[in-house]
């Protein structure tokens, strides 16, 4: 019987056709951080760094009649600010196989410090999703509780926006009461790791869930925050863009007001010139004009694609009879430059004045080299064994930033918050 060679038959053979780069399948762009964080920032010691302020002007003013009295003097008053820093870390754990072959550049990513860079740009980005939080770490607000899955929040009544969108596959994370105890009902330890993930349902699936939880919701906001970094992570616009009564920076807004920053409500309407002709006038109370520098308005891809249908309700068009452009490529808010930031709240666009903030900065970002170095043995043994114990042929590395995001002029700190909004970036 007649037989052939067939692709099957070469199976064995045949040498595997390879794409000859790992191709990244999700975003991770960092815009604010970009923006504020980049390059050198302002050293910060162990006990803070503080910030010299010109609070209250003196009041010692009078008009008088000939031969008259002379106003009482009335001290001006100055106050420190203070800002602190806080530390952030990240894990890297490799086979002494792997390790060697990626030294041997037997994989796609060519050396140790390829993958290196990898972890980092992920770090970049979880930098700048907490650029948007109040410093307790929350990467989400629980809703509700179905066997392992959690819905979460991802509207304004429910107090945050983004559902499940930050919380990560294989992440581990512990969840908060209102009052900042760590639930663990039912739990062995009180880490529950992420094992899936729906944006379109705001839900994340975990190994183990709290039986506790339920109840924790029904008494106030609960969180979700990675393990062991409740109230630890970098103060970002939640805790700078606020016109309450907080003590901000250890000074109290209530004693000084100007520590606060501007704030306008749409009270659930959609973005509109008005708003940011509000916004902007009101600033003009709180700034000196062009000493603020260049600013930014900074914004959810959903409040750009609210801004840019105003305009298209005013668009004629213009054009080449046999071609047509419906949209824009630049949008603009009296020239003053849109940034787009998924991390950011929907229903919030930012004012920022770039000279406002600072990085304050203790140890820059990279690989934490203090004790053994930056690989350090992984231990076969636990604590009081070690006579008995060896270790693992694998090593850990550890990359770290030590910082803080802090504000030299609160009062040029302006938000429009409360915005209406479509929920993009859910559709997968």
């Amino acid at each position: 019987m007649a037989t052939r060679i067939s692709t099957q038959l070469l199976d064995s053979i045949s040498e595997e056709s390879v794409f000859p780069e790992v191709v990244e399948t999700f975003e991770q762009k960092a815009s604010y951080f970009n923006e504020i964080m980049k390059g050198d920032g302002e050293d910060v010691s162990s006990r803070g760094c503080r910030i010299p302020a010109y609070l209250v002007p003196s009041a010692s003013n009078g008009w008088s009649d000939e031969g008259g009295d002379l106003p009482i003097p009335v001290a001006d008053e100055d106050a420190a600010m203070r800002v602190r820093f806080v530390r952030y870390r990240r894990a890297i754990e490799i086979t002494w196989d792997a390790l060697r072959e990626m030294e041997k550049g037997k994989t796609l990513l060519k050396g140790v410090m390829a993958r290196v860079a990898r972890h980092s740009n992920s770090a970049f980005k979880e930098l700048n999703r907490q650029m948007y939080g109040s410093g307790d770490g929350t990467v989400a607000i629980p809703l509700s509780v179905s066997s392992l899955t959690i819905t979460f929040a991802n509207t304004t009544a429910g107090g945050y926006t983004h559902g499940s969108r930050k919380i990560l596959k294989n992440g581990r994370y512990q969840a908060i009461d209102k009052d900042g105890n760590i639930l663990s009902g039912g739990m062995t330890g009180n880490v529950m790791t992420c094992t899936a993930i729906s944006r379109s349902g705001a839900t994340a699936t975990f190994n183990q869930v709290p039986n506790d939880l339920t109840a924790a919701i029904a008494a106030g906001t609960c969180r979700i925050v990675y393990a062991n970094s409740y109230n630890r992570a970098i103060r970002g616009n939640l805790y700078h863009f606020s016109n309450g009564n907080e003590v901000y920076q250890t000074l109290s807004r209530s004693d000084f007001p100007d520590l606060r920053a501007t704030v306008v409500d749409a009270d659930s309407s959609e973005i509109t010139i008005a708003l940011f002709l509000e916004l902007d006038q009101e600033m003009k109370f709180r700034t000196e004009g062009d000493d603020a520098g260049d600013k930014m308005y900074l914004m959810n891809p959903s409040q750009r694609y609210q801004y840019e249908l105003l305009g298209h309700s005013a668009k004629r068009f213009d054009g080449d009879s046999m071609k047509y452009d419906g949209g824009y490529k630049k949008v603009t808010y009296n020239g003053d430059v849109f940034t787009e930031d998924v991390d950011c709240d929907f229903d919030k666009i930012y004012l920022v004045y770039k000279k406002a903030f600072r990085k304050f900065e203790n140890r820059p970002y990279g690989p934490l080299r203090e004790g053994s170095g930056f690989w350090r043995d992984v231990p076969a043994f636990t604590v009081g064994s070690e006579d008995t114990g060896t270790h693992k042929e694998r090593v850990r590395g550890y990359l770290g930033w030590d910082g803080e995001l802090g504000c030299v002029h609160p009062n040029w700190l302006g938000v429009i918050k409360n915005l209406a909004f479509k929920k993009l970036g859910v559709n997968y």
